[in-house]
Formats: structure tokens, sequence, C-alpha cells
């Protein structure tokens, strides 16, 4: 499905006042986890949202359990709750090789294989809602400089009937990295930031007009997602408004 306009979007962000995270979480192997996503803005007005489709799943190693008034061991019960590498790499338990952390590829593939293809697409695509909406959400908030973008991480939780659940949003998030695949994840994701934001006929433009001026849909693995100037219902800022009105403001790679 190609959404006509961001309105065409049903959107629920599952984060309940005051905040908590969901007491029925999706597991792996008896296990917390969250997904760590990255998502780049090369303009707010009008807004260009590219996804990059690689990530990965950050996992407790310690077995959940609910919380409960009486704990027994506070610390056991810290490491089964919190999945930040930073908190998990001081567990016993923690392993250099893999770092508690499963490859997006792996996931999508494990979704498939044990709940079908349709779970994993509804998914993913819950993901794209909720980039979006909390992007629109702050759109406002932001001033207009076309010569910066920003890339954020965003921490998503899965419950048991297969919602996500919004965490947190991070801006400039750490690159740093905790085993192989990571490092090679983020060289890739740093390059082909860097090919959206300064295509190759970029610095052959005198006028240098911004980090918005690639012309491609699709690099690296990033894709983009939505792009405002696309979208007939959208505020018009300019005349790339009016350039753009042909072709689709929404791409679905599912």
């Amino acid at each position: 499905m190609i959404h006509s306009s961001f309105q065409d979007i049903s959107v629920t962000i599952y984060i309940k006042p005051p905040f908590k995270t969901p007491d029925n979480p999706l597991l792996l192997g008896d296990k917390k986890f969250d997904m760590r996503t990255s998502v780049l803005v090369t303009s707010y007005r009008p807004l260009q949202v590219w996804r990059y489709n690689k990530g990965f799943s950050r996992l407790c190693f310690e077995n959940y359990q609910h919380l409960t008034k009486n704990v027994e061991n506070p610390e056991e019960v810290l490491y089964a709750h919190l999945t930040n590498v930073s908190f998990q790499k001081n567990s016993d338990k923690y392993n250099n090789v893999h770092g508690g952390k499963w490859q997006m590829e792996t996931f999508r593939t494990y979704l498939e294989l044990n709940f079908g293809l349709d779970v994993a697409n509804d998914l993913y695509r819950q993901f794209d809602n909720i980039y979006l909406a909390s992007l629109k959400s702050v759109q406002n908030c932001y001033s207009t400089d076309s010569h910066c973008f920003e890339l954020y991480g965003y921490d998503i939780m899965i419950d048991d009937n297969f919602k996500a659940w919004l965490i947190e949003v991070n801006a400039s998030p750490s690159l740093s990295t905790t085993t192989k695949e990571d490092k090679k994840m983020k060289k890739s994701l740093i390059n082909d930031l860097l090919n959206i934001v300064m295509p190759s006929d970029w610095l052959a433009n005198s006028k240098k007009v911004g980090a918005s001026t690639c012309k491609e849909t699709k690099i690296g693995f990033f894709d983009l997602i939505y792009d405002e100037s696309r979208d007939p219902r959208a505020p018009t800022y300019g005349n790339r408004i009016k350039k753009n009105l042909n072709k689709k403001p929404f791409r679905n790679y599912f």
C-alpha cells in the first residue's frame, strides 16, 4: 500500500501516562528486548524522512520476570529488565562476541518463521508510523536550516500482541561499537548517510543548497519513506512542493 498523504496513516503510539513499559513484552528465548532503529531527517519543512533498514535487537542477559514488591535479588531483576548495552555489559553473563544484540534481518526472519509474514509486515509498518507520527508532532518546534540534518535512534519495544511501543527517541545517538557486526553496520550507516546529505553532484553545486538535495529514493540501506514536498495536502514551503506533486510522498517496501 502506498499512502497518498500523511493523513491517511492510522497511528497509535503505545505510551501510557505516567510512562511505563508494557508488562507483557514479546520475549526472545525468555529474555526481554527492545529494538534500536535509525532514522535520518534531511529537512523538517518540508519533512523528509529516511529509514535505515539495518538495526538490532538489544537483549537482556537474565530471563524475564514480572516485577513484584518483594524482590529477592534486585540486581538480577535489573538485568532482566534494562536492555541498555551500557548496563548489560556489566553482567557476569555478558557475551563479548554478540554483545546481546540480534541483527534486524535475523529478527525479521525469526518473526516470519514463527508468526508469519503478515505479522512481520504489520509490525514493520507500525515502526514507520511511529517514525512519521513522532517527527510530525515536533515539526513546528524546529527552526528550518536547509544545511542541517539529524540522525535519530529510536528505541521501540514490542508486546506479545505484536504492538510496537515507542520508548525513546535519541538525537545524535551513540555510534560506538561493541561487536564486529555492530562496527560493520555503523560504518555502513555513516557511509550511506554521507551519500545522502552530500550526493555525488553536491560539490558541483556552487549554491550548496543544503542536506536534502539527493534525488534518489534509496541509498545503500536507507529508504526515503516520506517526502512532504510530494504530499498535495501538506503545507506549502516554497516552489519545491509544486515541482514534486506528481511524485508519491510515501514509499512502502514490504
